[in-house]
This record gives structure tokens, sequence and C-alpha cells, in this order.
């Protein structure tokens, strides 16, 4: 008993040392980097909920043609078309964001910056980094966790998306903690009870935050349901759907008919590409905001391992392990069946692109959980395609992330540095454990200090764009 308490401290020690960790990489330029006016929805939150909380009436910028009462706002070089009510988006963030400009004593439209609304985000990421830990830990155990967490914490894009102040960034942690709080009520039996209703609270917020999160409140009552939980179940919904209903019953208040409108516009909107140009996207154009790319071996093996989780976590679990993965599957699979029904070229620019980059942040951290499960398996068990896979895609994405530091003149060495890399990751093949993990443990040390020296020096790579005054 007292060994497992000790085990215990030491996971929640560096489980938190990790996120503080974390914190920090997200906290370096974190108010130009993604730069100014990369995602203007930033601004659209900030000033909705700003105008909301302080004159009773959600304004903001917006081009959907719905609207009746516009004008024009000049700021920061920009006019601004400026619409009222303000009613396309739900209104948790939209408030949450206002109460951040507001704390910091910016009362007037072009007093917001960036370097205060973006705090809001880089906090929340404090819960997502942690979070991530305490899920992967409950499915596939501490040392997973502990990985997962690390991933998340170090990997350039999740540190990048992290800063941005966008719904998603609060409908991941609200993810996280629907997820693992279900998976704790499983397996706390006597204490269950309240559970159903706290997790449904969560999933009524997600709801709230932004139209996707509907998904968590559609799959945690679900899940009870699945287990004959009826009660749970019903506890769960009711509670989820009660919050949730907020947010139309206050939109229909403010102006009904502009409601309606908008929402028969906004599902109309864009050229409908579906699931094939979902996973186009999702794969082939990996954006972090808008158009510009930014590949990461370590997202892409995250998206691999996802889609195929369901035949590869079934194989090798038990019974009762493959309930809990099931669970943890759930939600992001789900979630990309509602992103390909819902937003399917959004944004038709000619690129094949079907929506923005943050759209699929919420995946992030059951992604690289799954990369965790990988390494795991990988330090448990070697074998030469595991290897070949490793060196694939993480290894040839962190020899890039090498590259890119460096002068140009040097950029044509890389092959060789891939086929060196390839034939040390081989010598884990020698049938002799301590050698084995011990290469093993170098390549994985390798990795995480190359993510993190990138995360650091991000703007070598990526243009820091301050927002004027």
């Amino acid at each position: 008993m007292l060994d497992l308490q000790r085990k215990t401290i030491l996971f929640f020690l560096a489980l938190s040392f990790i996120t503080l960790f974390g914190f920090t990489l997200r906290l370096i330029d974190y108010d130009r980097l993604p730069g100014w006016r990369e995602v203007d929805d930033e601004i659209h939150y900030a000033w909705t909920g700003l105008s909301w909380l302080t004159t009773g009436v959600p304004r903001s910028w917006s081009y959907i043609e719905s609207y009746l009462q516009v004008s024009t706002l000049n700021a920061w070089g920009t006019n601004w078309h400026i619409v009222s009510p303000m009613l396309e988006k739900p209104p948790l963030y939209n408030l949450l964001s206002g109460l951040t400009v507001l704390a910091a004593g910016q009362h007037q439209f072009d007093q917001v910056r960036l370097s205060t609304i973006r705090l809001f985000p880089v906090f929340l990421s404090l819960a997502s980094i942690f979070l991530t830990g305490i899920v992967a830990s409950l499915v596939f155990g501490k040392r997973v966790g502990l990985i997962a967490a690390l991933l998340y914490a170090v990997v350039p894009t999740v540190v990048i998306s992290n800063r941005l102040s966008i719904t998603e960034n609060l409908l991941t942690p609200l993810s996280l903690a629907g997820v693992s709080l279900y998976i704790y009520s499983q397996q706390k039996k006597p204490a269950a009870q309240l559970f159903p209703f706290i997790v449904g609270i969560v999933s009524g917020l997600a709801a709230l935050t932004k139209q996707s999160g509907v998904t968590l409140l559609l799959i945690l009552p679900s899940l009870y349901a699945s287990q004959k939980q009826w009660k749970s179940a019903s506890v769960c919904f009711c509670t989820g759907f009660g919050l949730a209903l907020m947010y139309p019953l206050t939109y229909l208040l403010l102006d009904n008919h502009l409601f309606m409108t908008l929402l028969k516009q906004q599902r109309i909107m864009g050229i409908m590409g579906g699931l094939p140009q979902l996973l186009i996207t999702i794969v082939g154009r990996p954006v972090i905001t808008t158009e510009r790319l930014f590949l990461d071996g370590s997202i892409l093996l995250g998206y691999i391992v996802l889609f195929t989780s369901p035949w590869w976590l079934k194989v090798d679990s038990s019974l009762n392990n493959w309930k809990k993965q099931s669970v943890f599957v759930a939600f992001p699979i789900v979630y990309t069946l509602y992103l390909s029904l819902t937003i399917s070229a959004a944004e038709p620019i000619g690129s094949g692109q079907g929506f923005w980059g943050w759209y699929v942040y919420p995946l992030f951290p059951f992604t690289l959980a799954l990369v965790a499960v990988f390494l795991e398996s990988l330090w448990q068990r070697t074998d030469f395609f595991s290897i070949l896979i490793a060196v694939l895609i993480l290894g040839s994405s962190t020899i890039r992330f090498f590259f890119l530091e460096l002068p140009a003149k040097y950029h044509d060495n890389w092959q060789n540095m891939l086929i060196g890399l390839f034939l040390f990751a081989s010598l884990t093949l020698i049938p002799h454990k301590k050698i084995r993990q011990s290469i093993l443990f170098t390549l994985f040390c390798l990795y995480i200090g190359m993510n993190m020296y990138t995360s650091i020096f991000l703007y070598k790579i990526y243009s820091l764009i301050i927002q004027p005054f």
C-alpha cells in the first residue's frame, strides 16, 4: 500500500512538472507567434464578450450577410465590419474572453491586445496538459500517461495551437475532463452516484463552448447507456442538455429571426466536400491556423494510430482493457465524424482544404496519447517494421526540425542523417535487453529534445508578426 501511494505521489509530481514546463514553452513569444491577424476569430470572441458584458448587446466583426445592423470600425489600420447582435457562436467562450479583456482594464474595441486575450488559452493549456496525462494513465497506465503529457507539452504544433484564443482551446480540456470523469466513475462504483451529474455539467459546458461540443453531450450519456446504467445516462443527458439549452434560448431572446436565419446560413456555407475532403485536409494539409502548412511527424503518426486504433487496440487488449480503450477513442472518432458532416469545405480556397487548422485541436491529446502507447510498445517489444515506421515518421520529422535551424547550405545532408538514424535504430534488434533499451532511451531523448528545442526557438521557422498599436 505504501509503495502504491509513493508511486502515485511521484506520478503526480512528475505530471505537475511536465505541465509547468509545457506552460513555460507556451509563454515564449505567445503574443506574436502565431502572428497578428493569422486568426481574426481571436478578436471576434473578445469583442463579442466585451460588448455583451458592457452594453448588454453582443457586437463584433462578421461578413455574413444576414445582419441588418452594420457599422464600420477602423482599428489597427483595418476597417472592421461590425454587426449587432452577434449570434454566430455559442456564448461561453465569448463571455470568458470578454472577462479576460475587462480584467486587464481594456474597455474599448481598439484597446484589445493579443497579449491579453491569449493569456486565457495559455492558462487553459495547464489543464489540457495535466488532463492528457490523467486520461492516458487511467486507460493505458501511468508511464504512458506521463509520456502522453510530455508529448502534448513539447510537440511544436500543440505549443503553437495552445496560444490561440479560440473556442477549441476550451473545448479540449472540457473533453478530457468529461472522458476522465466517466472512466473514473466506472472504477469507483460506491462513489459514482454524483459523477453522472458532474459529467453532464461538463458536457453541457462543451456544448456552450462550440457547436462541435455537442459530440461530448451525445457520447457520454451513450457510454452510460452502453453499460446499462440507465439512471446515470438519464441524469448525465438531462443535466447536459438542460445546460446546453442556454445557448439557443439566450440567442432566441436576443433576436429569434436573426438566430434562425444564421443557423440555416451557417449550415449551407461552403462546398460541402464531405468525409473524403476531411481526411485529405487532416493528413495532406496540416495547418495550425489558416493556410500555412506546418509539417510535424508527431501529429501525422497520431492520426495514423488514431484512425487504425479500433483494430490494433482490440487485438492487443484484454476485454476489460478494451472497454476502457473504446471509451478513450470514442470522442475523437465521433468528433471527426461530426466535422465531416458539418464543416467540410468551410473554406473553399481551391486547395482542397476542408476547414481551418483549429477545428482539430481537440484531437491532439488523444492522438498523442496513442503515440505514447506506440512508443511504450516499442520499449516492451521491438520489431523491424515498428522501428521503420518510427524512423520514417518521427525520425524524419525530428531531422527536418534540426535542419530548419541550420543555414541552407547544410540542408542537402538530411538524407545521410536519416540513413544514419535508421542504422542506429536498427541496433535495437540486437537480442540484448539492456543494449536495446539504452538505444531506445537515447532515441527518445533525441526526439523529445528536438521537439523542445524547436518549441523554444519557433521564431526561427515561423513568422513573428506583432499587433500594431
